[in-house]
């Protein structure tokens, strides 16, 4: 059982892993640092974008609204007013904008992490014969090859396809106007269906273009965080971790775990908040005619962030929470052990006569009593348990959100028609 530091050279400075944090990097790319270290710079710069493109539909009215499009809107910069105006678009990149800032929050202290690790002897080669250095800048040199993975570009692609999916479905025309296309579409001429169509796409493309901040952001962040919390489960696999029960901490001196994956958990938390608000606040003050969006939102919370969270979150704490109740089971093996060898000679001592002897087994005896796992509170977890409520009841929190969004959109309407 490993409770204490057994390697002498524990903060030994090695060469080769000095030389590896040199290059270490969280994002695989330059323009990948260069975005989160000036992420304002994308969101402001995508939202004036959406602007000329917004301008740019104005201009090049679609030809059943030549007569009254001009005189709808001020100047008749129809879609450069809602966009400007829109308090929903405006809040929706306030929004957006806190979840790089969250994720900066919490990768400046990965690299920490892993050299803590290291430095203060809280990781030991599982035998005692193999060279830490050497197993530990291997496993280094293998997490940054997985955050540098082509596989990476799989996750921009997914939320790429769903920003584009939720764009082209929802359209910038209500369910009515499509009919209404529909039936009289053969009216137009050739190269009035063509414009008709034309003026669709690019409806679509500058909504999709003014969440391409948010695929990008959110498959970087994505890949960063699930790749971090499947490594920090191999840590359990590969080496073993030095508990130190009596740790000032309370965590085993395992506490800088815990932080990294609380720590990550808070942009999670934050986006499965935001899309389950979002997708009920739609429902409440727009009605049926972003009901699709809604959907698509509540979709996200639950088929992307929870299952992040998951990955990323809870399985490498579980992972760290076995490994240490296996730990403090051996260390109440160890103790019984102990107590029961200090009982055997109290007894030996007694029936011998020998009561002095009976006398200091006895003491020693109730020494130690004073390192019984349950008096020194024995930690099984990396971080105060109560966290995990804290964690979890925002979660319940949108879900349940989710879940009265949709009840008071459908189950109303369906009384009704009974």
């Amino acid at each position: 059982m490993t409770t204490t530091t057994d390697r002498p050279q524990a903060g030994r400075a090695d060469s080769q892993l000095d030389a590896f944090w040199d290059r270490f990097h969280l994002l695989p790319s330059r323009f990948a640092r260069f975005a989160f270290r000036h992420w304002y710079l994308f969101t402001v710069g995508f939202y004036l974008l959406t602007v000329a493109l917004s301008a740019v539909c104005d201009f090049m009215p679609p030809p059943w609204a030549k007569d009254w499009w001009p005189a709808s809107c001020f100047l008749g910069l129809r879609h450069v007013c809602y966009i400007l105006t829109y308090p929903w678009l405006i809040a929706w990149y306030a929004a957006v904008s806190a979840l790089p800032v969250l994720f900066n929050t919490w990768r400046r202290g990965v690299a920490e992490l892993f050299q803590d690790l290291y430095q203060t002897g809280r990781v030991a080669a599982k035998d005692a014969d193999d060279d830490l250095d050497t197993q530990y800048l291997a496993y280094l040199e293998e997490y940054q090859r997985s955050l540098y993975s082509p596989k990476r570009y799989v996750i921009l692609v997914l939320i790429l396809a769903f920003v584009v999916a939720l764009d082209f479905f929802e359209g910038p025309f209500t369910p009515t106007d499509r009919l209404e296309l529909k039936d009289h579409m053969l009216d137009y001429a050739v190269s009035e269906r063509a414009s008709i169509i034309l003026d669709y796409l690019l409806d679509v493309a500058y909504h999709s273009g003014s969440r391409l901040p948010v695929v990008y952001f959110g498959g970087v962040m994505i890949w960063a965080m699930f790749v971090t919390g499947r490594y920090i489960r191999h840590l359990t696999d590969r080496f073993d971790l030095v508990v130190q029960p009596s740790h000032p901490d309370r965590s085993g001196g395992l506490q800088a775990l815990g932080d990294c994956c609380l720590g990550m958990a808070v942009p999670i938390l934050y986006a499965g908040l935001f899309l389950a608000a979002w997708g009920t606040a739609t429902l409440l003050w727009l009605g049926s005619r972003y009901v699709s969006e809604a959907v698509f939102a509540y979709a996200a919370a639950l088929l992307i962030t929870f299952p992040l969270a998951m990955l990323a979150f809870f399985a490498p704490l579980r992972d760290i929470h076995r490994y240490m109740v296996r730990q403090r089971r051996a260390y109440q093996n160890e103790f019984a052990n102990w107590a029961a060898s200090a009982e055997a000679r109290i007894r030996a001592h007694l029936e011998a006569g020998n009561l002095q002897e009976a006398e200091a087994a006895a003491a020693e005896l109730r020494i130690l009593q004073s390192i019984h796992p349950d008096a020194i509170g024995y930690p099984t977890w990396p971080f105060n348990r109560g966290i995990l409520l804290k964690f979890w009841s925002p979660q319940i929190a949108s879900f349940a959100a989710s879940a009265f969004g949709l009840f008071i959109q459908f189950v109303p309407p369906l009384a009704e028609q009974q």
